[in-house]
């Protein structure tokens, strides 16, 4: 994670300026200010070039930020602006597919939501109970039954 509010306060630049520096929206600078989502190492790097090392804004402990070198190096004006609507598109998608994983895994540590095959393993454990309750249910109905038989079979007994 990298402390994007301080890299910007300290280098006087505001929210839009940076979010048209790394071509995404000033929303999602937002997001990783607030720690809502991550800026992908693509973006990074956008910033290394720009402001030099930044090093010290990283504020945990993540590998070497390798640069991508499998870009083309030199693209049509068109082609360029389709490639950066891609990149940024697919940052965006990475960027939700990772904060989702991670509100799931949230909600199941906190047993706010529990995986598919323990529901199934408890619908059947419920399943099973209810069918005991049944059983017992019946027992008890056919204990009455011979009970109320013997009284009347005393009383009977006790009228002759």
């Amino acid at each position: 994670m990298i402390d994007l509010k301080r890299l910007r306060k300290e280098k006087g630049i505001t929210q839009k300026e940076l979010a048209q520096l790394l071509s995404c929206g000033q929303s999602f600078i937002a997001n990783v200010e607030n720690g809502r989502r991550d800026l992908p190492p693509v973006k990074i790097e956008i910033l290394e070039r720009k402001f030099g090392n930044i090093c010290s804004y990283i504020t945990n402990n993540i590998e070497e930020i390798k640069p991508i070198e499998n870009k083309p190096k030199t693209i049509a004006p068109k082609q360029h602006s389709q490639t950066e609507k891609m990149e940024v598109s697919t940052d965006i998608l990475f960027a939700g597919a990772d904060a989702f994983s991670r509100q799931l895994i949230q909600l199941m540590n906190e047993k706010l939501i529990a995986p598919y095959s323990m529901i199934t393993e408890k619908e059947k454990e419920i399943e099973r109970l209810n069918r005991e309750i049944g059983r017992l249910e019946a027992l008890l109905e056919v204990s009455k039954k011979m009970n109320a038989q013997q009284e009347d079979v005393a009383k009977c007994a006790d009228a002759v």
